[in-house]
């Protein structure tokens, strides 16, 4: 369970801590306020966190390129073929 999330220079948040709670968390805002960015940083967090054989990354530099290597992808538009 994702009980928390620190984002720091990470898009359109200079510096936020946010902490979930135990059931349903929703995230409400206008456009552009990095909703889909805090769904997808916590996504990164946890796919990170639960690999597997236990083989998530200890130190905080490791933690950052496995969160930069795994959030590549997220981050990514959609193709669109309109």
């Amino acid at each position: 369970m994702l009980k928390s999330l620190r984002l720091k220079n990470f898009t359109v948040f200079p510096d936020a801590a946010l902490e979930f709670g135990n059931s349903l968390n929703v995230f409400a805002g206008e456009n552009g306020s990095g909703k889909t960015h805090i769904s997808k940083a916590a996504y990164s967090a946890i796919a990170v966190s639960a690999r597997p054989n236990g083989n998530a990354p200890q130190e905080k530099a490791h933690w950052q390129v496995a969160m930069g290597d795994n959030s590549m992808g997220s981050f990514v538009p959609a193709r669109w073929d309109g």
